[in-house]
């Protein structure tokens, strides 16, 4: 099981920044979020099933192991 070790505030960068930083280093991804119109939108490449996984898997990490804020 991975442990949560950081999360990063909200940051100056727009978002194709964060994700940009994030190409080439996970073979599965699932990202979540809002578009400029507040529309809450998943896109994946992998089954829905996973990003199910991952949003309980990481809502276990924040309430039970805890984490650290990161400053930017």
């Amino acid at each position: 099981m991975s442990k949560l070790v950081e999360i990063k505030q909200k940051t100056k960068n727009p978002a194709d920044q964060i994700l940009s930083t994030c190409f080439g280093k996970y073979e599965k991804v699932c990202v979540i979020g809002w578009t400029p119109d507040g529309t809450f939108q998943l896109r994946a490449n992998t089954d829905p099933k996973d990003c199910l996984w991952l949003g309980e898997e990481l809502r276990f990490i924040l309430l039970e192991q805890g984490f650290e804020v990161i400053d930017e």
